[in-house]
């Protein structure tokens, strides 16, 4: 009990210092409605990715992506996006992150050296069927693309090293990235699953800002880039 109050007092600081807790930190004006990006602060934190989405692109994607949200709070801000703008042909996406970054609980249960426990596997799982239930939301609604932004591993950082055991989430984040790559691969939607983590293995020092969670601008361009050219190579709109 007392490590856990303890880890809430830490993730209730983590809130605060990061300005989370479903924070919408950047909110760049739109000029390109049918292309929307939902997710949490990989996204938002500081529009890195955005940014250099813009620059590749020349327009400006419609953003909803709020730091701090969980998977159920991105189904809303798709939901949102959807009721605004019914046409939408693409959706730039992640989510799961803070399900487990977020939760007093699940963020120290599922610290591990090397293989999650089967208890952490059945809790992400549960957090992929959600992320497939928004895929299939998406697909009826008649989006064309869906492109799902995996998580690069951490690295030992501020916050990181303060919250989560410095890299022991890691072994969570590479069982989650290969089951939502499985599940984006059948998915009846026109899922495409975007993994960072060969691109950030060996660079995280430049590609991780110093809270060991979030992506630099260097980072956010790779990331940027691995989407963008993905969206040219299946023709997708953009």
């Amino acid at each position: 009990m007392k490590k856990l109050l303890v880890a809430s007092f830490i993730v209730s600081l983590f809130l605060a210092v990061i300005g989370c807790g479903m924070a919408d930190m950047t909110n760049p004006t739109a000029n390109e409605f049918d292309v929307v990006i939902v997710g949490d602060s990989i996204y938002d934190l500081d529009g890195f990715i955005h940014a250099n989405l813009k620059t590749l692109s020349g327009k400006s994607y419609k953003d909803y992506s709020k730091s701090g949200d969980t998977v159920s709070y991105i189904t809303k801000q798709y939901n949102t996006a959807i009721a605004a703008r019914p046409t939408i042909k693409t959706i730039l996406m992640d989510g799961g992150g803070n399900d487990i970054l977020m939760d007093v609980y699940w963020s120290q249960a599922c610290q591990a050296t090397s293989t999650i426990s089967s208890a952490c596997k059945a809790y992400i799982d549960g957090v992929l069927d959600q992320d497939e239930a928004l895929w299939e939301d998406m697909n009826d609604d008649g989006v064309d693309n869906i492109f799902h932004l995996g998580y690069y591993r951490l690295k030992k950082g501020i916050l990181t090293t303060l919250l989560y055991g410095g890299t022991k989430l890691n072994p969570a984040v590479v069982y989650a990235d290969d089951q939502l790559a499985a599940a984006c691969a059948v998915s009846p939607a026109q899922c495409w699953f975007i993994d960072p983590r060969a691109d950030f293995l060996g660079k995280e020092s430049s590609y991780i800002k110093s809270d060991g969670i979030h992506p630099t601008n260097a980072g956010g361009k790779v990331i940027a880039t691995k989407i963008y050219n993905k969206m040219t190579a299946v023709g997708a709109y953009k």
